[in-house]
């Protein structure tokens, strides 16, 4: 007696093992991950000029712009705490002034994040905003 599977399970369960392969998501990032994030205010600073960008992806990675420059880096969340690696920068010249040394500085500070609708808030270790980015 033979058995023979159809082509189409055959492909569903590859499918299926692949999916299984890639692993579990980082813990916590669901509410960051895959979404470019625009800074709106920097608390107690001037923003001037191209809005900064920063998205986080599965893999512990951040990349985004800083208003001139691209930047990427690693992050580490624990439940609400949030901390960078040391962050690489491309360094072009900018000819106007812009907001790309006030975000990298207070990026270094963050300890924490809180996401309140459509907005993330990092704050330090106090849970004082450092920057607030929209969705």
């Amino acid at each position: 007696m033979s058995f023979r599977f159809p082509f189409s399970a055959l492909v569903l369960f590859a499918a299926m093992t692949v999916g299984a392969c890639a692993g579990p998501e980082k813990a916590g990032t669901e509410g960051l991950k895959d979404v470019e994030w625009t800074l709106r205010d920097i608390p107690g600073a001037t923003m001037v000029g191209p809005a900064p960008t920063a998205t986080f992806d599965t893999e512990g990675r951040v990349y985004g712009f800083g208003g001139c420059n691209r930047f990427t880096g690693g992050f580490t969340l624990d439940g609400e705490n949030l901390s960078f690696t040391p962050l690489a920068s491309t360094r072009m010249a900018c000819v106007s002034a812009n907001v790309e040394d006030a975000y990298l500085d207070r990026l270094a500070l963050v300890a924490r994040y809180r996401i309140e609708n459509d907005d993330l808030v990092l704050g330090d270790a106090e849970g004082n905003a450092l920057l607030i980015f929209r969705r």
